[in-house]
């Protein structure tokens, strides 16, 4: 079985600042900010907690949203991250 995996683009530099990531795109230059859970699905990303899986346990257990619409959520969220190129998705197995 295949997992979405998301990982950080190594072409963006971030800085939280009062809970909310501001990420800067060095290809172009553009500056985006994330609010407070966006932020916090970030924060797992650069700890190495990309996967789907993962991510949406750590939302249903953090915040009040069940878990259907933590993963609508989520996955609107992940296809923003990479259609801006901030983040990149791939498909990770079980068996490596």
């Amino acid at each position: 079985m295949q997992e979405k995996f998301a990982s950080i683009s190594e072409h963006v530099a971030c800085r939280t600042i009062d809970g909310e990531a501001r990420i800067i795109s060095v290809r172009d230059s553009r500056l985006h900010q994330l609010d407070p859970v966006a932020t916090f699905i970030w924060e797992q990303l650069e700890q190495g907690r990309g996967g789907f899986g993962t991510l949406l346990d750590e939302i249903v257990g953090n915040f009040e949203v069940e878990q259907a619409q933590a993963a609508l959520d989520l996955e609107e969220l992940l296809g923003e991250l990479e259609r801006l190129g901030l983040v990149t998705l791939h498909r990770a197995s079980e068996d490596g």
